[in-house]
């Protein structure tokens, strides 16, 4: 029973680091805007209509991308925050501590 409740304050710890991180980061939202476009019939056979269409389509995946790189950024930075600190030099360089 011990070891469920550990288990779930560490889930619960884990979700509000990851909403303070993803709170951190900019919002990705808004980069795909899709209005509504007319075109004549001329300009659906000329390949135009398709160029529009295609481009909403690739604005639509980047913006789908960032949100995931999104996610996946503060995801990251709660797991790294709850890690337990280390007594070496590694936290303030970033890098293992050098033997002389």
């Amino acid at each position: 029973m011990e070891n469920a409740a550990q288990r779930t304050f560490g889930d619960l710890e884990k979700d509000l680091f990851f909403c303070k991180a993803s709170d951190a980061l900019p919002d990705p939202y808004g980069l795909y805007k899709h209005g509504k476009h007319t075109f004549p019939v001329e300009e659906v056979f000329s390949g135009d209509y398709f160029d529009e269409m295609n481009s909403h389509d690739v604005w639509r995946e980047i913006e789908n991308r960032m949100l995931e790189v999104r996610f996946l950024l503060a995801s990251a930075r709660a797991s790294k925050d709850l890690e337990p600190p280390r007594g070496d030099a590694f936290d303030l360089t970033g890098c293992s501590p050098v033997s002389s």
